[in-house]
């Protein structure tokens, strides 16, 4: 009916269907069955037709007038309706653990700023086990990272991304370097360049390492040199005795100088587990949806496209001329 009405405010205006209908941008026979459709609902005529135009009525005139009422009404409730919809897609705040933030998340970034121009995206590099704190307090609309934790906070929504490899390495003519077989005891040897990890991993790890040691509270294991993030832990190795575990694919290039070596240690319990985390209950705004979807698809494009990349298949060992598997 809004939109019927609309049509007959038009001809009350030019008192003439044919230039109506033209500046409605419809036909004149659709406008004159609109308008007789109108009446039959109300009852009652708006319009006198004759040679010479249309003119209203008495009671179409008093219609109109509350027409005009309602139909401001309409446009007043679209303009909010529109307004909401913007507020909820100008702001979008993302915790990142460093794994995700260094790796495939600025392609999800990227997409989310084409499908959704008119949105301000703020990405906060953030310390994993902080992640789930930050969705909760409203600091973060959604986090991505370290998902053990998180499964255990009923006020957190966690939902899981695939499983990824983690890898232990050393520098080029490391003592650990050209090793066919090794132990995590022979490993342990060595301090661990690494970020605050899961509890979980002490389980795995012989007394007395030298990788580190739990925290006071058992909730972290402390590697023996914390580095906040990939790039860090990297350039420590390169220029210690330290070994480091990360994903492959966060040190390709230096895989493939040969820098960097991969040891030969690929035990099921040494696995990147992540997951996009938001606030059980809470309403996400638009773009946080539209984020969601990009994000599981950058990962995925991120890892497929690293695994067929020569460079990560097979990085050569200065010390033997041979190559050396690393996926």
């Amino acid at each position: 009916m809004f939109e019927a009405l609309r049509y007959a405010r038009e001809l009350a205006r030019y008192e003439n269907f044919r230039r109506a209908a033209q500046a409605i941008g419809i036909s004149q026979s659709q406008l004159s069955r609109r308008i007789q459709a109108l009446e039959v609902t109300l009852g009652c005529a708006l319009f006198e037709r004759s040679k010479q135009g249309v003119s209203i009525t008495p009671e179409g005139s008093q219609i109109l007038d509350e027409a005009a009422i309602l139909l401001k009404a309409e446009e007043d409730f679209a303009a909010r309706v529109s307004e909401i919809r913007k507020t909820s897609q100008v702001e979008l705040r993302i915790g990142a653990g460093a794994f995700a933030s260094q790796s495939w998340m600025p392609a999800a970034i990227a997409e989310l700023a084409k499908t959704r121009p008119a949105a301000s995206i703020s990405v906060r590099e953030m310390d994993w086990w902080r992640l789930a704190d930050a969705v909760r307090d409203g600091e973060a609309h959604m986090a991505i990272g370290e998902r053990i934790e998180p499964e255990d906070n009923p006020d957190i929504v966690v939902e899981r991304l695939p499983e990824r490899d983690v890898r232990f390495f050393v520098r080029a003519g490391h003592k650990l370097d050209g090793r066919n077989r090794l132990t995590i005891d022979e490993i342990a040897e060595f301090p661990l360049a690494a970020p605050r990890l899961p509890a979980r991993i002490r389980r795995f790890l012989p007394v007395g390492t030298k990788l580190g040691t739990m925290s006071g509270d058992g909730r972290f294991f402390l590697p023996a040199i914390e580095s906040a993030t990939p790039r860090s832990m990297i350039g420590v190795v390169l220029a210690s005795d330290a070994v480091c575990v990360t994903l492959p694919e966060m040190c390709t290039e230096h895989l493939k100088s040969g820098a960097l070596v991969e040891l030969p240690f690929h035990p099921p319990w040494l696995r990147n587990q992540q997951a996009i985390m938001y606030a059980r209950g809470k309403p996400l705004p638009d773009a946080a949806l539209a984020f969601r979807s990009a994000a599981k698809l950058a990962e995925r494009r991120y890892f497929a496209d690293a695994t067929a990349s020569p460079s990560h298949r097979t990085a050569r060992n200065p010390r033997s001329g041979g190559a050396r598997r690393t996926t």
